[in-house]
């Protein structure tokens, strides 16, 4: 009884929060997370490509009704987006086809989910296969906002997003950030990062953002990141795959005409951050304590701008929070240290700080859910480093906190939730959400 009526609880919280399953393909696993690692990203939406039909619930392909720019030096008078060059394999990949239709025109393929998927945030992930560059075919993965065109100076209205082009026959490529249009007003900001393998095999593409900033993966590594607000767009854009002339390298015009090179894609998927519930405190809140010791730094890409550092081992931060669960924010940075974590007095765990690549506002640690009460976090610098590191110095970003219980069910106790959606609801008279939560994080626990 008490196992049925916990469950009858979980569930009310997640109908409570307003759960709602999206538009995920049944064969993605539903555990799965983005190759940049992480935690706490929900998966909201997916295609695996399988099947023989392009999904026109989740796509449209991109027809071309007049020449897109020539590529004069490429002898490439003419390129168009054809709707036959871009189609499903029936072995669970999607083919953007690039084809020379005579000495001077190429025909490719192209698709995007515009007006039928334009999410504002959120981690986005492809795993494909680039064209053969050599052959004057680049590869893209990008997104539109239906207002870029719009002249304001600022892309928070919308911005093509270029997560990258392999428009060059090097391990390198680029990602680029425009704005203001295509006009005279056009404005640009163009980032190059190495790509090591990027033409041989599949690698995996990451777009992380959020209103504060873009971060650029590849194969699960950080290569790039835009912070200014003036390249970050608020508002809805839409997913767009394709491949098309080269405006790099390649040879077009020594190929023969027919069939040239394929883009392939395995997937794309789509998490946001489940943050249900949670209550940030920046580093500077009553609720966070230090030890003498630490500075304060203003004006960095942190929560808020700001963050507390030290480098001096044995010092402390401290979180006390009234919840079930808490979470870490920190710094990482090629010359940042290793912490130790302590819940409760108890130590945890430690966390390595280092990374080749800045990152800011990076959930560091995150507490397993708690009995609900009064708890503490503290972040301990130790004189340790990774062996890569120049320095040991540990930074404080912010905190955040839970009150309610969302633990995802173990396998005993997994049900079909929609079975209990009726009787779920039939509890609220008695019970409110804080008192479901407490009862179903101690049962849970036990």
């Amino acid at each position: 009884m008490k196992k049925g009526f916990c469950i009858v609880g979980a569930a009310l919280l997640l109908f409570a929060q307003g759960y709602v399953s999206a538009s995920i393909d049944d064969s993605t696993p539903p555990s799965s997370q983005p190759a940049s690692g992480g935690r706490g990203w929900e998966l909201i939406w997916s295609d695996e490509f399988n099947g023989q039909e392009l999904d026109s619930s989740k796509w449209s392909r991109q027809v071309s009704t007049k020449s897109r720019n020539p590529r004069w030096d490429k002898g490439i008078h003419d390129w168009w987006w054809k709707a036959d060059n871009a189609f499903l394999d029936g072995n669970g990949k999607l083919i953007l086809r690039a084809e020379k239709h005579d000495w001077n025109t190429l025909y490719c393929g192209s698709i995007n989910t515009n007006n039928i998927y334009e999410p504002q945030y959120g981690y986005f992930e492809v795993r494909m296969k680039a064209a053969d560059t050599s052959k004057a075919v680049h590869t893209a993965f990008w997104f539109q906002g239906d207002n870029m065109g719009d002249i304001d100076g600022s892309g928070a209205d919308g911005a093509e997003i270029d997560v990258f082009e392999s428009a060059w026959v090097g391990d390198f490529t680029k990602s680029v950030v425009h704005i203001d249009g295509y006009g005279s007003n056009k404005q640009a900001n163009t980032k190059r990062w190495n790509a090591p393998g990027i033409h041989s095999g599949f690698h995996t593409y990451g777009l992380e953002w959020t209103e504060d900033y873009l971060k650029i993966y590849y194969d699960g590594q950080l290569k790039t990141q835009y912070t200014n607000a003036k390249w970050i767009p608020q508002v809805g854009e839409y997913i767009w795959l394709s491949d098309g002339a080269s405006f790099g390298d390649g040879d077009f015009q020594s190929q023969q005409n027919g069939f040239l090179t394929d883009a392939e894609v395995e997937y794309v998927r789509v998490w946001q951050k489940d943050t249900s519930g949670e209550q940030i405190t920046n580093d500077s809140g009553q609720a966070v304590q230090y030890s003498e010791g630490w500075g304060s730094w203003s004006g960095n890409p942190g929560y808020q701008n700001d963050s507390h550092y030290c480098n001096t081992p044995w010092k402390w931060a401290e979180f006390t929070f009234t919840g079930t669960k808490a979470v870490y924010y920190g710094f990482k940075r090629n010359d940042l240290g290793i912490a130790r974590i302590y819940l409760d007095s108890i130590l945890q765990t430690t966390v390595d700080c280092y990374s080749s690549q800045p990152e800011y506002f990076v959930p560091l640690y995150e507490t397993p859910w708690l009995p609900y009460g009064t708890h503490t976090l503290m972040v301990r610098v130790i004189n340790e480093k990774n062996p890569a590191s120049s320095g040991n110095e540990i930074i404080i970003d912010a905190f955040g906190s839970f009150n309610e219980y969302t633990a995802d069910l173990n396998e005993d106790q997994k049900v079909d939730l929609l079975d209990f959606s009726g009787l779920a609801l039939g509890w609220q008279d008695n019970y409110n959400l804080q008192q479901l939560s407490e009862l179903t994080a101690q049962w849970l626990l036990e």
